[in-house]
């Protein structure tokens, strides 16, 4: 993949985006990119411990559950 001729052609792209939406996806696109690059990965212990954590909250009705949580932000958004 040449890496620099990508560049230009995602910029020319952008550039006739008049959508305010799709721009801020491509936003918080870059953004989350480059909070992966700097993130570190969990040891399989802490992981393991966040599991633990997690399946506690939704037992105890502190979390939903990830397509619950999907149906209320499309039934929010009006399904947009």
């Amino acid at each position: 993949m040449n890496i620099e001729l990508e560049k230009v052609l995602i910029k020319q792209d952008v550039d006739g985006v008049t959508d305010e939406k799709l721009l801020g996806a491509i936003r918080r696109l870059l953004t989350l990119a480059k909070q992966k690059q700097q993130s570190v990965a969990f040891t399989d212990d802490e992981l393991y411990d966040r599991i633990v954590e997690s399946c506690k909250a939704i037992d105890t009705g502190k979390l939903i559950l990830q397509e619950e949580a999907r149906r209320y932000f499309l039934d929010k958004d009006g399904g947009n």
